[in-house]
């Protein structure tokens, strides 16, 4: 521009007009094109955070589901014990005979001493 102004085919004052006009031109174009750049990261961002919600709602599900199963294997094998209360006190008096017994030879054994 200033071999224009040189020239005499524009002013001085012109050619910094010009120059100031295409200088906010291209601050413009660089703006546009950062603020571009932020809303496309800001979507990727966007898009990872709902994969990510997407993945632990998954997960959850799965954990409860496996949560509900054992509680229902739970309350299967209580319902089989309270069904069977004979096996039950059979299983208690063989445990206490089994423990009386060990107490008893532990008596027989101090005593011999």
């Amino acid at each position: 521009m200033l071999s224009g102004v040189r020239k005499g085919a524009l002013t001085e004052e012109q050619a910094d007009e010009k120059f100031n006009a295409w200088l906010e031109e291209k601050e413009n174009k660089v703006t546009a094109k950062k603020e571009g750049l932020n809303k496309e990261q800001e979507a990727a961002r966007k898009k990872a955070l709902d994969a990510e919600k997407e993945a632990n709602a998954k997960r959850e599900a799965e954990a409860n589901a496996a949560a509900e199963a054992e509680a229902a294997a739970n309350e299967a094998a209580a319902k089989t014990e309270e069904g069977e209360p004979e096996a039950n006190v059979e299983k208690q008096v063989d445990a206490e005979t089994a423990t009386e017994a060990s107490t008893d030879e532990k008596q027989a054994g101090e005593n011999m001493k």
